[in-house]
């Protein structure tokens, strides 16, 4: 809306140039009469009024203007002064009005440089368009509180102009008001305004402080841009608007106060404004726009409010000092650049609700040397994080697919690197120039080809590619992997959930198994259950011993486990049961597959050797409710009779149902269960029977 704005504009001016222009050859037969050097034309002959249409070539020095004048026997009021009446009349030094006047019209005054003061009188209610336009020399000017209305650029390009107090029934600052007023250092806006326009203030070089009072509801484009001497503005939480480029080059601005009420910070609305190094953004926010703090780059923190959802792109570019940035898990869209070239930010973390990393987004950002990639990142986009000189390791989300061209291009600091078994595409260049890669660990079963020029050639000679033992063999004949001059193929190490299948409202003892080829001494994990499954407990098994097991939980449904040894014990090279996971399954779950997955899987050997290990997921089904099938195999059985008894006298069952074990529907689970359950089976069979004796 406001790109409309400009261009209406545009053609505002371009159609005002030409009337003027018009007007100029058009002056002469223009009036009623002449009195002096003063042309009129008769604007009411029932209440006698003229208005000032022109004036003398002739006219200079002091002119003051009478409340009326005589013609032919009638004495009119002169109650305006009209379009251009006079124009670059340079030689004028004052004018004093009467009060009779109501109007001063477009361009009145425009180019009248030898004005150095002028007083509006009581009574004027509005000044028009231009009024007093390129007044090079007018150096003051004082306005009644009857003026309700002062037109676009009426005091355009008046560089002497050093401090104004605006009427107190003035509601709206127009477009171009004050533009280029280079000399303006003070201006009092008072409380009845409601809406400052587009470039109002703008190219006001010398304006050092403004305050923009209580009622005020929007700023529009531009109003401050290039006010380079501006050092702090405080906008009241009235304001519910602030258009794009709104202080634009304030090069001075050193803080800023924003309304509670803001709900966008439009674009390059703070763009350079260099010495900017404090900004406190309300709640309120959602959007952060293109380029709004671009280059401000004495700007050392910012911490990004919970309620935003957009940064556009360069919205933060170049912020060179930038130590701290705080992102809000409600963030979901990083815009192209958004950090680029922020050269002193030494760390980031990404929030969850980040799923790609969008083009150059952390580019050139020499001096970080830490990311944390959210857990649902799916895509890292061209050269994202190119030119990071600093970073010394990656390790990258088990749920990312893609890697773009260039992605860490050029991160010559780049150690070590680790590549999650999702990934499907790896794009050209992008781990060219990372001079300093020693380790590479693919995780990648499903092995695929990508560009030679993925990494540099002195990674190819100089690094050790480790990859999985179930895909060796394609690894050592596919482009790039082939490259590598020395492939270590890791262990065969696995830890894996069994598919179950089960009923809502029922409990689950699963068993957690661990294949190892290696020794593991520590290990650690994420377990993301469905929604509707909760974790209640985790036990070890006699295969764990010597481990101590911790677990966290991060979020509804994702927990953290730990397993290390207490001693310099370690679990033997086999396979079996860890541990096991007592799990919850909701009453609301309805019934179908649901994925439970073990991700960001990290083995310790005794040699403080890490492997990562590829993330593994099994199916847990929820079946349809059926009374009586107590282990969920959807059958209602004499296997059913055998772990119901287990569960009455405390051993231990793999699945029990406790809904479809209620036989009797009285909410225990006791001996009466028991026999009901042998009751319903031996009837069902002896029913069976019968049928095929009929048949």
């Amino acid at each position: 809306m406001q790109i409309i704005y400009q261009n209406i504009n545009r053609c505002y001016w371009l159609i005002l140039c030409l009337l003027m222009s018009m007007a100029a050859h058009a002056y002469e037969g223009k009036y009623n009469f002449r009195v002096d050097s003063l042309y009129f034309s008769i604007t009411s002959a029932t209440s006698p009024a003229v208005e000032i249409v022109g004036c003398g070539s002739g006219v200079s020095g002091d002119m003051v203007v009478p409340s009326t004048v005589s013609h032919n026997d009638t004495t009119y009021t002169i109650t305006s002064i009209g379009n251009r009446a006079f124009y670059e009349c340079a030689a004028l030094t004052s004018v004093s009005l009467p009060n009779t006047i109501e109007t001063i019209g477009v361009g009145a005054f425009l180019g009248c440089n030898g004005l150095t003061s002028f007083s509006i009188p009581d009574g004027v209610t509005k000044i028009k368009s231009e009024a007093f336009m390129e007044c090079q020399n007018l150096a003051a000017v004082s306005f009644p509180n009857s003026v309700t209305k002062i037109g676009i650029g009426a005091f355009y390009r008046c560089p002497s102009l050093s401090s104004v107090t605006l009427p107190t029934s003035l509601t709206t600052i127009e477009t171009n008001l004050f533009r280029e007023c280079t000399g303006l250092t003070t201006v009092s806006i008072p409380s009845s305004v409601q809406d400052i326009g587009y470039a109002a203030f703008k190219d006001c070089h010398s304006l050092k402080t403004v305050t923009i009072p209580d009622g005020v509801t929007n700023i529009s484009g531009y109003a401050f841009q290039n006010c380079y001497a501006l050092t702090s503005v405080i906008i009241p939480n009235s304001v519910t608007t602030i258009w794009n480029g709104a202080f634009l080059d304030c090069h001075s601005l050193k803080s800023v106060t924003l309304p509670n009420q803001l709900t966008t910070i439009d674009n390059s609305v703070f763009q350079r404004c260099t010495s900017l190094s404090s900004v406190s953004i309300p709640s309120s926010v959602t959007t952060i726009g293109y380029l709004a703090f671009q280059n401000c780059t004495s700007l050392p923190s910012i911490t990004i409010p919970s309620s935003v959802k957009t940064i556009g792109v360069w919205a933060f570019h170049n912020c060179t000092s930038l130590t701290s940035v705080s992102l809000p898990s409600s963030l979901t869209e990083l815009g192209e650049y958004a950090f680029s070239s922020c050269t002193s930010l030494p760390t980031v973390t990404l929030p969850n609700s980040i799923r790609y990393i969008a083009e150059e987004t952390f580019s050139d950002c020499t001096n970080l040397d830490s990311i944390a990639f959210p857990p649902y990142l799916k895509r890292i986009e061209l050269r994202a994080f190119a030119g990071c000189k600093k970073l010394t390791s990656v390790t990258l989300p088990s749920s990312l697919r893609r890697i773009n061209e260039g992605a860490f291009a050029d991160c010559s600091s780049l150690k070590t690197l680790t590549i999650p078994a999702s990934v499907w595409s790896i794009g050209d260049e992008a781990f060219s120039d990372c001079t300093s890669l020693t380790a590479v660990t693919t995780l990648i079963e499903n092995t695929f080809a990508t560009d030679s020029a993925t990494f540099s050639e002195k990674t190819y000679q100089n690094a050790t590619l480790y990859v999985p033992k179930v895909a060796a063999k394609d690894y050592k004949k596919t482009v790039c992997w082939k490259l590598f001059k020395n492939i270590v193929v890791m262990p065969g190490n696995y830890i894996c959930t069994s598919d179950t299948t089960l009923t809502n409202d029922s409990q689950l003892d699963l068993p957690l198994d661990l294949e190892n080829d290696d020794p593991v001494q520590a290990l650690q994990f994420n377990l993301m259950l469905p929604r509707g499954v909760t974790l209640s407990a985790a036990s070890l098994t006699a295969r764990a011993n010597g481990l101590k097991l911790s677990y966290e939980q991060q979020s509804d449904t994702t927990y953290t486990f730990t397993l290390k040894s207490t001693t310099s014990s370690a679990i033997s090279a086999g396979e079996g049961a860890l541990l096991n996971l007592s799990l919850n399954i909701s009453s609301n779950m309805e019934s179908g597959n649901y994925d439970l997955k073990l991700l960001d899987i990290l083995m310790t050997t005794p040699t403080d050797k890490a492997y990562s290990v590829s993330d593994k997921k099994s199916t847990l089904t929820i079946a349809d409710y059926l009374l009586g099938d107590v282990n969920a195999d959807g059958l209602v059985n004499v296997t059913d009779i055998v772990v119901l008894a287990k569960k009455l006298v405390g051993a231990e069952v793999a699945v029990f149902v406790q809904k479809n074990a209620e036989i009797n529907n009285d909410g225990l689970i006791n001996i009466t269960d028991l026999v009901l359950l042998a009751k319903m089976i031996v009837n069902a069979e002896n029913d069976a029977k019968k049928q095929l004796f009929t048949r």
